[in-house]
């Protein structure tokens, strides 16, 4: 039982065409591994770019800071001062409003018992 030398031949052809179809797959993959990796180098460029962007932004913002933190302790001590000065001011004056609206409220309560005595009438008013 010799193998047909034909059949040999195109057992061989299609081995090729499958050796072919499994190199076009290998160099496509070759192809496609080649542009990630080009893609990833020029990310990692990118990204290494910006992270310094970044960082010197981040050092210049901690540095503007730094040079408004005195200015900013020194309004709220100002702030603190003039607040106590004004309730020191104020002072004498929450005494006033407390007479002023005790005064008020004898005033207010003297015209409501007029008016009220008035309505009922035990107080007449007579016009010359």
């Amino acid at each position: 039982m010799n193998p047909d030398p034909n059949s040999q031949s195109a057992d061989i052809k299609v081995i090729m065409a499958q050796m072919e179809g499994v190199q076009n797959t290998l160099d496509e993959i070759k192809t496609t591994l080649k542009c990630m990796n080009d893609w990833r180098s020029s990310f990692e460029l990118l990204y290494t770019g910006e992270h310094v962007k970044l960082e010197e932004s981040t050092k210049a913002a901690h540095r503007r800071l730094d040079l408004l933190e005195p200015k900013v302790d020194e309004l709220a001590k100002t702030l603190l001062s003039s607040t106590q000065a004004i309730e020191h001011a104020l002072g004498p004056l929450k005494t006033q409003a407390k007479i002023i609206a005790w005064v008020g409220g004898i005033l207010g309560t003297s015209i409501i018992l007029l008016i009220w005595a008035i309505i009922i009438g035990q107080v007449q008013l007579v016009f010359p």
